[in-house]
């Protein structure tokens, strides 16, 4: 391992219905902690019905391209990220992931707040949410 390489964050995720709508939300967490406490921005993690295809859902007023995207990573409890969210850009470099330039209901700035995960983790969480976000929607929930 290079000595001099920036070190890795862990990304997982969480399933939760303790909402507004009582409906599953996925939310992101880095290393250990949910991404809306390292945001501080009072909102909940993406309802299942917001998640369309193996990757996070694109803010849907600043779609990016595939390697250098806007992602919703958080939103409002209601389930409407009109009502409130935070987006990042996400940049996929090689084996890594990139979440920076956090924006929305973000209120954590300062210092700015950077993410980087293994490409290979960051396809595998996105691949799960997907499994099951597509799961609760066959159900009918």
């Amino acid at each position: 391992m290079n000595p001099n390489a920036t070190p890795l964050n862990t990304l997982t995720f969480t399933v939760s219905t303790d909402n507004w709508h009582c409906s599953p939300v996925f939310e992101l967490v880095v290393d250990g902690k949910p991404l809306s406490q390292w945001l501080d921005d009072g909102n909940d993690g993406i309802p299942y019905w917001l998640i369309r295809d193996e990757d996070l859902p694109d803010l849907p007023w600043m779609a990016g391209d595939a390697l250098n995207a806007c992602k919703l990573v958080t939103v409002c409890g209601c389930g409407e990220p009109g009502c409130g969210h935070s987006h990042c850009s996400v940049s996929i470099q090689d084996d890594t992931v990139v979440f920076e330039h956090f924006a929305g209901d973000a209120k954590k700035s300062d210092p700015p707040l950077r993410f980087t995960f293994a490409r290979e983790q960051y396809e595998a969480v996105c691949r799960a949410i997907r499994e099951q976000s597509a799961s609760v929607a066959e159900s009918g929930r």
